[in-house]
């Protein structure tokens, strides 16, 4: 006579969800998007962030550019280059905000 082991699994009931961030989007300023658009190289623009958001917020604004690149009819197109870094006050070491960067383009095609 053969015996089967049937591996099955526990039901929990009434165990919490871990609180952590995931789930809950960055909020950006309303205007990021046009911004991004609208840039010329060498220009920058600075939106305020804190030690507890400074890396969403570099995350969320890497995502807003990928989307506005990957975009149809997009006015960034995608040889644009962007730089975005958290920025520090240099006598503290405190995060101020996030600058983000427009660099030159990696389109050689027009030389």
């Amino acid at each position: 006579m053969t015996t089967k082991k049937v591996d099955t699994l526990s039901l929990d009931s009434d165990v919490p969800l871990p609180v952590d961030r995931r789930g809950q989007a960055e909020r950006l300023p309303a205007d990021v998007k046009s911004t991004i658009e609208s840039m010329s190289i060498g220009q920058s623009f600075q939106i305020d962030a804190n030690e507890d958001n400074a890396t969403r917020r570099v995350g969320a604004i890497r995502a807003m550019i990928q989307r506005c690149v990957n975009r149809r009819y997009s006015p960034t197109q995608f040889f644009y280059n962007f730089s975005v870094r958290v920025q520090k006050d240099p006598e503290t070491e405190a995060v101020t905000g996030v600058r983000v960067w427009r660099l030159d383009d990696s389109d050689t095609s027009s030389e």
